[in-house]
């Protein structure tokens, strides 16, 4: 818009006729953007687990299927919540988010420091954590 007001377009219908080179490269640069991921963990009795809390699936995985396969070659289906206890934390159903590897994963809160290091190898068996953030104590 000429004023500067934003606009925002809710459909491209010649977006399908663009060629399929250019098409991947958009898919490839929208599955890229990079989410705060949030952790938190539980302890009760012999199981202690990380919750991770990644919002809604993202949209790039929604729009169509060559949009979803150029996404799943770049996200990673990972258990929402992760044990390291050695006793795994079993739902009736198992519940999967996605991350890539420009996610940051914010730990909200941790054990004891022996037992966060078991959690970042636990957590190291299902994706590759290249970003964290932890609280700093005062």
């Amino acid at each position: 818009d000429p004023k500067g007001k934003r606009t925002i377009i809710r459909r491209f219908p010649q977006f399908s006729r663009l060629p399929i080179e250019l098409r991947l490269m958009i898919w490839v640069f929208a599955a890229w953007a990079p989410r705060l991921v949030k952790a938190s963990w539980r302890s009760n009795f012999n199981v202690s687990v990380y919750k991770f809390m990644s919002g809604a699936v993202p949209g790039v995985l929604h729009v169509n299927l060559e949009s979803r396969n150029t996404a799943l070659k770049i996200f990673t289906q990972v258990p929402k919540f992760i044990s390291f206890t050695g006793v795994e934390y079993k739902y009736k159903v198992d519940i999967m988010i996605y991350l890539n590897k420009l996610d940051t994963i914010y730990f909200l809160n941790r054990p004891p420091s022996f037992q966060f290091l078991g959690a970042l190898r636990a957590i190291k068996r299902y994706f590759q954590l290249d970003h964290l953030a932890i609280p700093v104590e005062h």
